[in-house]
């Protein structure tokens, strides 16, 4: 079974959900790596603050995996 985006898509998405973040792209692409779920670039857009960087998406992802409920990030 193919994925439901590109990879491409999946990023042009990202930063469509996510409007007002300018790491929009970056969010996308961590979550992309980690099986590209589109509802979890809307729950990462909601932790991540105007001043975060890629090392806080990236923080904040782990911390997701790690803690999170059987569906979130896979």
């Amino acid at each position: 079974m193919s994925p439901p985006y590109t990879e491409e898509q999946f990023l042009e998405v990202s930063v469509r959900v996510l409007p007002k973040s300018k790491i929009a792209h970056v969010i996308g692409k961590a979550l992309w790596d980690q099986g590209g779920d589109i509802r979890d670039v809307i729950s990462i857009g909601k932790l991540v603050r105007k001043n975060d960087g890629p090392e806080e998406v990236e923080q904040i992802i782990s911390t997701m995996i790690k803690y999170g409920n059987e569906r979130t990030l896979n």
